[in-house]
């Protein structure tokens, strides 16, 4: 094995061209020969983990472009993710397929006037289809 801080060129080969194989020495472990301990930060570790499901929930499957658009304009503002094919804010309010204001249902009216709102100012914004 190279020393540390030393490169090694590897090279993968499909099993099927290897004719022959022969054992010529048996190389040290590198990680047995350090003796410094390996330590993984959990934290770090668990904190990358939620940001890739953060990023893997905020794909809509099955939703058209135009959808996924308002639901990432949403997103930098609100709290959403999907059910299905709606987008779901702050947990009350939904808007459903195909996304225009009259679309908006749930929560206290308010609210919803105000996702309205913000949805007819995303899809102008967005140069999406005419809003109705």
């Amino acid at each position: 094995m190279p020393e540390t801080g030393k490169s090694m060129t590897t090279r993968t080969v499909k099993a099927n061209f290897v004719s022959e194989a022969r054992f010529m020495r048996k190389f040290e472990d590198p990680l047995a020969s350090n003796k410094k301990k390996r330590f993984v930060d959990l934290s770090g570790v668990l904190k990358k983990e939620a940001v890739a499901i953060r990023k893997i929930e905020s794909i809509g499957v099955g939703v058209t472009a135009e959808a996924q658009k308002i639901f990432d304009a949403f997103s930098k503002t609100h709290r959403v993710k999907w059910d299905n094919k709606d987008i779901v804010i702050n947990e009350d309010v939904r808007i459903s397929s195909p996304y225009h204001s009259d679309c908006v249902i749930g929560g206290a009216r308010n609210a919803s006037d105000r996702i309205k709102k913000v949805l007819k100012n995303v899809r102008a914004k967005l140069q999406l289809s005419s809003d109705t």
